[in-house]
């Protein structure tokens, strides 16, 4: 899974990027799902990119972050997996990955995206969000996971 995962780290970096510099809105909020996430550390790994490109791509827009609250985006990501997933392992693991990342090795704080994290449980073959409520969707290798075949294959 980390191979597929590197492959797809610069298209998922250019994806935030355009959608910071393009298609974000007025409320900057970033709105991410994750299907069939699991536990471990892909998920754990999306989140921190996730936050690290949002970063970058303020940087590379010359928002000036370090000094307005306002100007970073905030991150909403979805978890989404089958309801016998371990969400609170997985709550548990993000959260403290979070705090580590906002503290330098000093102890002070560092300019990192605020994130929520939000758990969906269910099937990704159902509806799961509002239209219109995603601005990024992703999946990592969840194919081989299949709980049902796709109409028309046998």
């Amino acid at each position: 899974q980390r191979g597929v995962s590197l492959m797809s780290e610069p298209m998922l970096e250019s994806a935030v990027r355009s959608i910071i510099s393009e298609d974000l809105g007025s409320r900057k909020v970033l709105k991410v799902a994750d299907l069939g996430c699991g536990v471990g550390p892909v998920p754990l790994a999306l989140v921190s990119l996730v936050e690290e490109y949002v970063k970058r791509a303020c940087e590379q827009l010359s928002w000036d972050v370090d000094d307005d609250d306002d100007q970073m985006p905030e991150i909403e990501i979805y978890m989404n997996d089958l309801p016998s997933n371990d969400f609170n392992l997985l709550f548990r693991d993000l959260l403290r990955m979070m705090e580590e990342k906002r503290e330098d090795v000093e102890g002070k704080s560092k300019k990192v995206p605020l994130c929520f994290l939000m758990g969906v449980p269910g099937s990704y073959y159902g509806r799961l969000f509002p239209k219109e409520s995603l601005h990024l969707v992703h999946a990592n290798c969840t194919l081989h996971w299949l709980s049902q075949a796709p109409v028309g294959l046998y």
